[in-house]
């Protein structure tokens, strides 16, 4: 069993050390709601035990529950917020992996979400992205909602934020 079977509901990598959020000191906050997957490719005899990771750019920053024996999950919206210093050339990544237990985990596809062609302090609710393997073959579906919101009294202290 994967030592992240139990997460919390969130898990960030942005906390300070008295367990408050620092999410106030960025710019820019991607609130990422990972719902569920379909069509899932089977890893196991006839089912899968999938997880989604989450990472930006290669920095791990959360991921879900495992959802055992299915290849359609459902992680109930697990959310993730995430701190960014700029949109631009930064990229969240969802990889879908098979939790097991003898041998280990298999990855089963991923996400790319390029963060600057993302819309600007509105919502996004219950988008379906194509998981794709290595090879850029379909390996099902998740679907996420979000929010990236810019922080503009930051901005005003960082006047060039924008162009990074």
């Amino acid at each position: 069993m994967s030592q992240f079977a139990d997460a919390p509901k969130l898990h960030s990598i942005y906390s300070s050390q008295d367990g408050g959020h620092i999410a106030h000191r960025f710019p820019f906050l991607l609130e990422l709601e990972i719902n569920s997957g379909k069509g899932l490719p089977v890893m196991d005899i006839a089912t899968s035990d999938p997880y989604a990771k989450v990472s930006v750019n290669e920095l791990t920053v959360g991921r879900t529950k495992t959802c055992y024996r299915s290849i359609n999950p459902d992680w109930g919206g697990h959310l993730l917020e995430i701190p960014l210093l700029h949109t631009k050339n930064n990229a969240v990544y969802i990889q879908l992996w098979d939790e097991n237990t003898v041998k280990a985990d298999e990855l089963m596809g991923k996400v790319k979400i390029d963060i600057e062609t993302l819309p600007l302090n509105h919502r996004v609710e219950d988008w379906d992205f194509e998981v794709l393997d290595n090879d850029k073959a379909f390996r099902g579906t998740i679907n996420v909602s979000y929010k990236l919101s810019m922080e503009t009294s930051i901005i005003e202290l960082v006047p060039d934020i924008e162009e990074r």
